[in-house]
């Protein structure tokens, strides 16, 4: 799209940054969920032995529709999470997210490498 045709959504100015940016790096967890785990648990029939439990998360399919436009306009994306969530793993994959860092910390160590790997 022209110039012309986005002057009404933003300065030329800030068209020119937004047209910089090759990589979009997000939490999950709050982001692209609504900040809510659930966590379900099941015991056998007989209610010995360790409990079963999964994770419940669920994503807007907006933020999924944005990731996509991100990517067909050339912005690679990441997701960068503390938990370990195979829920989040599948939601990666779907999205065709480039960089999928789960289990967590150290967010600006990751963040410094995915830039560096993006260039």
């Amino acid at each position: 799209m022209s110039d012309a045709g986005l002057a009404y959504l933003a300065s030329p100015d800030v068209l020119a940054r937004a047209r910089k940016i090759k990589l979009f790096l997000m939490d999950v967890d709050g982001t692209l969920t609504d900040g809510g785990v659930c966590l379900t648990s099941a015991t056998i029939a007989d209610g010995l032995g360790e409990p079963i439990v999964s994770e419940t998360k669920v994503f807007n399919s907006q933020d999924g529709q944005g990731l996509s436009l991100a990517h067909t306009m050339g912005i690679q994306t990441g997701f960068i999470t503390g938990r370990h969530s195979p829920a989040v793993a599948r939601r990666a994959q779907e999205l065709k997210v480039t960089f999928v860092y789960l289990g967590q910390g150290r967010r600006r160590r990751l963040s410094k490498s995915a830039c560096k790997r993006q260039a």
